[in-house]
């Protein structure tokens, strides 16, 4: 139980924290996931054809697990400032739980992912997307984006621990996504040039 109240402490001033600069709070949870729906949906959304679905549907639950997933960058970049200022080595020396001081980080930015995810929901629904199931199963697929969110996080927790710099554990955080995007445009672009290759004229003959 001392653990648990050392979490919820440190997590509380995280929060406090954040709450203190309103730019985070104004491009995090609020700015960042429109732009991601309206950017997806609108500039991109002409790229994929999905059939049997509208596109909105295809894409807001993707985008609710990579924006849940960028969250764990904050984190890694938050832990490595405060290793390298010396606030963290401030903690360790207080008599409480060492593992408290990193949870508390990572409880605090779940609660502000979750807040982007709902944000995200919001916009989605304005522009079309609607839950295809019962409430439960609606609440149950947002709990289990910001699931994947709060592990990812533990994963940057890690590399803000082992790397100490904000960079490799931005890039080695974001690589994957960033490959898993580039795959997939490029996808879209191949099957896009196939298609207008045997529909042109010239392959027609």
């Amino acid at each position: 139980m001392t653990t648990l109240f050392d979490v919820y402490l440190m997590a509380g001033r995280n929060v406090r924290k954040a709450l203190r600069t309103p730019q985070f709070i104004l491009v995090e949870v609020l700015i960042q996931p429109v732009i991601f729906v309206l950017l997806f949906a609108f500039v991109f959304g002409g790229a994929i054809h999905v059939p049997g679905v509208s596109y909105i549907d295809f894409l807001l639950p993707g985008v609710l697990v990579q924006t849940a997933t960028f969250g764990g960058l904050n984190t890694a970049i938050a832990l490595t400032e405060d290793l390298r200022n010396g606030l963290m080595d401030r903690f360790w020396s207080l008599p409480m739980s060492r593992f408290s001081v990193v949870a508390g980080r990572i409880v605090a930015d779940t609660l502000f992912s979750a807040a982007g995810v709902g944000v995200m929901v919001a916009v989605g629904m304005l522009i079309g997307f609607r839950f295809h199931g019962t409430v439960p199963q609606a609440l149950a697929a947002i709990a289990l984006a910001i699931a994947t969110g709060f592990a990812f996080a533990w994963v940057a927790a890690l590399l803000a621990v082992v790397f100490k710099l904000p960079k490799p554990c931005k890039a080695s955080a974001s690589s994957p996504c960033s490959r898993w995007c580039s795959r997939a445009r490029h996808s879209c672009q191949l099957r896009r040039c196939l298609h207008g290759c045997r529909s042109s004229p010239a392959t027609a003959r």
